[in-house]
């Protein structure tokens, strides 16, 4: 375990358990993680990372990867979902007339003009 989530994370968790006279045991741990980052993510408003969390988590613990590979995995699919609706709301906020593709654009109608004389 890395020094600082031992010095955030553990050492005051393991505190709290002291407290009330409880041991401190990997389920125990993984529950209070789990709860501390879906309190992170409601407060960031990720929806996406709240909702996932639980198949993210248990993915993460079959697979044994590391802290940073499961924090990672869980940025990802927040930024994976939240692409299309930035797009969306980027288009909306620039007040485009009509959404037009490059299909419909009629090049026989553009000069050559601009670019030759530059």
């Amino acid at each position: 375990m890395n020094s600082d989530l031992r010095r955030s994370f553990y050492v005051p968790l393991m505190d709290r358990f002291k407290a009330v006279r409880l041991d401190l045991d990997v389920s125990a741990a993984r529950a209070e993680i789990w709860r501390w980052l879906r309190e992170v993510a409601a407060q960031l408003k990720h929806s996406t990372v709240a909702d996932t969390l639980p198949h993210l988590t248990q993915e993460a613990v079959a697979a044994d990867i590391s802290l940073s590979e499961f924090l990672e995995s869980v940025l990802k699919t927040e930024v994976s979902a939240r692409q299309p609706w930035q797009r969306t709301t980027i288009s909306k906020l620039a007040s485009f007339p009509a959404f037009k593709s490059l299909d419909s654009f009629d090049f026989s109608a553009a000069t050559r003009t601009h670019f030759i004389n530059g």
